[in-house]
């Protein structure tokens, strides 16, 4: 009976996937650890951009830089629809469509301006603590 289910290049992958990944480990590994100092005056001394130099700020960047584009996209939606409702010239069906679209637009548009707020109070939080974090026993060494 033909087993139907998994199809034979799923095997076939799985296989691979293994076995390059058993290959992988016979081969030395070339990483080691840098202080971030080193890279740090190594990209002063280079004239590379240090201003994204934790990963807070990475992190906090990329979120706006995604939540900005996201912002971009929802006003461009609401564009569209707006010219829908314009190009419907009376048809109710068309006009029911681009009033939705306008209305789902308008909802992304205040999820996105929600979502870049926590973003902000989330990272302000977790890069400042408390004192009584600081001074207590159980900080992290």
């Amino acid at each position: 009976m033909k087993n139907t289910l998994i199809p034979k290049t799923v095997y076939y992958a799985l296989a691979i996937i293994l076995l390059a990944g058993v290959l992988l480990n016979f081969f030395p590994q070339t990483s080691q650890a840098i202080p971030i100092e080193d890279v740090r005056n190594a990209a002063v001394k280079g004239g590379l951009n240090t201003k994204y130099d934790t990963f807070e700020k990475i992190l906090l960047a990329f979120l706006q830089g995604v939540l900005a584009l996201s912002f971009v996209i929802a006003v461009i939606f609401v564009v569209i629809s707006g010219f829908r409702m314009i190009a419907s010239r009376g048809n109710e069906e068309q006009l029911a469509v681009a009033k939705k679209s306008l209305l789902w637009a308008i909802v992304g548009i205040i999820v996105i301006a929600l979502s870049w707020f926590i973003v902000v109070k989330v990272i302000n939080i977790v890069t400042t603590a408390p004192a009584a974090v600081l001074d207590s026993p159980y900080k992290p060494s």
